[in-house]
């Protein structure tokens, strides 16, 4: 049984683009950290009450 959603993952082609449109339209307020880079990834997450919305932009592959 699923009793809770920790966050929801998004794959998106320009994160820039995109926080700027969850930013701007949604009215949402990425965390603190802003754009992270990892190893194939690069991801910023919006808190959304109790849960949050992480976008994902791969940095490797086709």
């Amino acid at each position: 049984m699923i009793t809770g959603i920790s966050f929801v993952g998004i794959v998106v082609n320009d994160i820039e683009e995109a926080r700027s449109l969850y930013a701007d339209t949604m009215g949402l307020e990425p965390w603190e950290h802003g754009i992270v880079e990892m190893p194939g990834v690069k991801a910023v997450m919006f808190p959304l009450g109790g849960c949050s919305i992480e976008l994902l932009q791969p940095t490797v592959g086709p």
